[in-house]
């Protein structure tokens, strides 16, 4: 893009305005930048290096020329380096979306950067013609992830925390990137509920409103999550969140 900005500029001056070798330059500036900006977005710098020097061409233009070629310079440019990045940039992205139809593997993390609702359209993909209702109820299998851009999901498996850091053989809490069945949690009642019966809840189904206490059973584990009042290892101001088979007999863990 740069270089085609370069011989833009070499060819207004070894051949005017509006030549042949002008408007090939031109056009060809445009097309570049609608590649830098689809390979990545730090391409923009590169569309605010030509908007610079566009914006300088056209003010030395201003007191040159008739405002008849000014409007005709404005259009030029406007179509070139405006209309024509932005045509490539939009037929880029219908490739990928044309491409992007499968999922690499039903379980891997390829695609965890991406939303859910474009996950559900992924051949293979875990959540393809997933049906998700906007109520999550009580004994709901959930997963929980973190709500910034490609943030990872709760997760826990059957590692414990180093003894020296943590003591009691407490399981490990942290966040995955990647959709794993170790992400997976079911919503249950605390366990002196009235309806709940062996840890699993036995009623009407229930929705889960703001406010509600809840545990969060670490399916595959057989675990719930609990608090020590220990602080966390990488985070000194949260305490430390871990999984213990014994929480169920302990009604004030949340």
């Amino acid at each position: 893009a740069f270089l085609s900005m370069c011989r833009l500029h070499h060819a207004t001056f070894m051949h005017g305005s509006f030549s042949q070798p002008w408007w090939s330059c031109l056009a060809v500036t445009g097309v570049f930048l609608g590649c830098v900006m689809s390979v990545k977005f730090v391409g923009l710098f590169m569309v605010a290096v030509v908007g610079f020097y566009t914006v300088h061409s056209l003010w030395n233009l201003v007191a040159t020329v008739h405002w008849m070629d000014f409007l005709y310079h404005l259009l030029a440019r406007t179509a070139c380096l405006i209309l024509i990045p932005v045509a490539v940039y939009i037929g880029f992205f219908a490739v990928h979306d044309a491409l992007l139809y499968k999922a690499f593997n039903e379980m891997g993390g390829e695609e965890a950067a991406l939303s859910p609702e474009y996950q559900m359209n992924l051949e293979g993909n875990i959540l393809n013609q997933a049906n998700y209702s906007l109520d999550v109820v009580y004994s709901s299998l959930i997963s929980i992830r973190n709500a910034r851009l490609a943030g990872p999901y709760l997760h826990s498996h059957n590692h414990t925390y180093p003894e020296k850091l943590v003591p009691g053989d407490k399981q490990q809490v942290t966040g995955y990137r990647a959709k794993d069945h170790n992400n997976l949690f079911r919503v249950l009642f605390p366990s002196d509920d009235p309806d709940v019966e062996g840890q699993v809840y036995s009623g009407a189904l229930e929705s889960l409103t703001n406010g509600d206490y809840i545990r969060l059973h670490h399916v595959i584990t057989n675990t719930s999550l609990a608090v020590d009042e220990q602080k966390a290892l990488f985070a000194s101001k949260h305490k430390l969140v871990y999984a213990d088979p014994y929480v169920y007999k302990q009604p004030s863990d949340t």
